[in-house]
């Protein structure tokens, strides 16, 4: 289980919400699942972060089995930061790809 995943959650929960909203629960599930060990105290403050940056917005909606939930959806700016992270993330590949080629040595 991955568990130093500082500076990666908010990457990880703007992808959770990049197809459909999620409620908290879920997202703390989907992380669990994914082998990322994240606990309510982090995940909910960041939410909340997030939305006070307007890169998600929240809605209320019925459940079928207990209280109303809160979603989290993206908006326009969390689709770019998305987008900003994503670009991120794959030159940080590339980085890594290089640095495990063996040096060439003249010899």
């Amino acid at each position: 289980m991955i568990t130093n995943i500082k500076g990666l959650l908010e990457f990880f929960i703007l992808t959770i919400i990049k197809n459909e909203p999620q409620y908290g629960l879920e997202i703390l599930e989907r992380l669990k699942s994914a082998d990322i060990q994240a606990h309510e105290g982090t995940v909910y403050p960041l939410l909340r972060k997030l939305k006070l940056s307007k890169q998600v917005e929240t809605y209320t909606g019925e459940s079928d089995v207990g209280p109303v939930r809160k979603y989290y959806d993206l908006t326009v700016l969390g689709k770019k930061r998305l987008e900003e992270l994503n670009n991120e993330w794959k030159k940080l590949d590339q980085i890594v790809h290089k640095l495990r080629k063996p040096p060439y040595k003249n010899r």
